[in-house]
């Protein structure tokens, strides 16, 4: 075997025994998160109050304070309820993110907050396999070494370990991308299959209203890859997902839609955790006094706007998949409400940059590491700092 040869075999045997690791640190770690009781709990009683036939109160927050303190007999932590839920709840998600999680609803707490750590785990494997048909598009990306990638990174031992859900967002935006770079690539040679797959993607993506700012953050992707046919099915998913969940939570539409103003001013109200909020918005909250740190939504319409000028260059120019990875790093900085959890779609941008890693030189490698660095280690560095 020759040199070349031999650095990458040992490279891609490095990559599977990390990934291993990682798989049996988090699979051995399972019982610590299910006994945490973190974010989960609140994300639980959305789910508790849709399994019992309570949809209806799905917005109330006594009604999510009984469900909690029920699975607590010997008395709910305080920290579970701050003192902006007596105003705003637990249940800041519409009613398919609910729906979604009434099968873990029907658990117990514990059990359910397990079954949501193997979740996460199965998520984040397939988020690397994902991530691995990606980088063959144009460039060249071991599936283990994308794995070892996402599962390394801290937003991703966050979100399992608090039982959130920036791990399973992260699985639905690459599915439709995935989807959506297929649409392209069939667009001249099989049209039908090409607005087949479209329709799908955009499906698929339309599934985040349950998560509407991270929808709305990502919408624009399509149109910057040359895909507007995904449009439409973006609507039907988001539709059928709307429909689900007024099925399964009977008027808490209307209830949701009420909150909704004080959900978009919730950074104003008591206890809202800035310090762990990671947008472009979030640098303006934390550094301007209002009314300057209104500045910080013209920096993202900037950044929105060149994100997409520099998209659809790339998209024309045939790389897609570098469109992409732009794509979903102007997607976080733009979300105006992204915790250290949700960072899982940046990490992913970034993984994507390895398919390109034959093709760099060393200068460009030492940046690129620098940068993957940077990112692993900004949320950890600056909660130590307390910045």
């Amino acid at each position: 075997m020759k040199g070349p040869e031999k650095r990458g075999s040992r490279g891609a045997l490095a990559a599977f025994a990390l990934w291993v690791a990682l798989v049996v640190f988090y699979a051995a770690t399972v019982p610590l998160a299910a006994h945490r009781d973190g974010d989960f709990t609140h994300l639980w009683t959305c789910g508790r109050l849709v399994a019992t036939g309570q949809g209806a109160r799905l917005y109330d927050p006594p009604a999510q304070r009984a469900v909690l303190a029920a699975a607590f007999p010997e008395g709910m932590p305080d920290w579970m309820w701050a003192e902006r839920q007596d105003r705003l709840g637990a249940c800041f998600y519409p009613p398919p993110a609910a729906a979604a999680y009434a099968p873990l609803g029907a658990l117990p707490l514990h059990r359910a907050a397990a079954a949501q750590a193997w979740i996460n785990l199965a998520a984040a494997v397939a988020c690397g396999w994902l991530l691995a048909a990606l980088g063959r598009r144009g460039g060249r990306l071991d599936p283990f070494l994308a794995g070892a990638v996402i599962l390394g990174m801290p937003s991703t031992f966050a979100a399992y370990a608090l039982g959130q859900n920036g791990v399973l967002t992260a699985l639905v935006a690459l599915a439709a991308a995935l989807l959506l770079l297929r649409a392209r690539e069939a667009s001249e040679e099989a049209p039908r299959r090409s607005r087949r797959e479209a329709l799908l993607g955009g499906a698929v993506l339309g599934l985040l209203v349950a998560k509407p700012n991270q929808l709305l953050a990502l919408g624009w992707i399509p149109l910057a890859l040359g895909v507007p046919a995904a449009l439409p099915g973006a609507a039907l998913g988001a539709g059928a997902a709307a429909a689900v969940g007024a099925l399964a939570a009977p008027g808490a539409w209307a209830g949701w839609l009420h909150l909704l103003p004080d959900l978009l001013h919730m950074q104003d109200l008591p206890g809202y955790p800035l310090d762990l909020q990671q947008s472009g918005l979030s640098v303006f909250r934390r550094w301007l006094p209002a009314p300057w740190d209104r500045l910080g939504w013209l920096a993202a319409a900037a950044v929105l706007a060149w994100g997409w000028s520099r998209a659809r260059r790339l998209a024309r120019r045939g790389e897609p998949r570098r469109a992409l990875a732009l794509g979903l790093a102007v997607a976080c900085w733009i979300n105006p409400h992204v915790h250290h959890y949700d960072l899982v779609l940046t990490a992913a941008a970034w993984a994507l940059g390895l398919a390109d890693w034959d093709r760099l030189d060393r200068r460009a490698r030492r940046l690129g590491l620098a940068v993957g660095l940077a990112h692993a280690l900004a949320w950890p560095v600056s909660a130590a700092l307390g910045c």
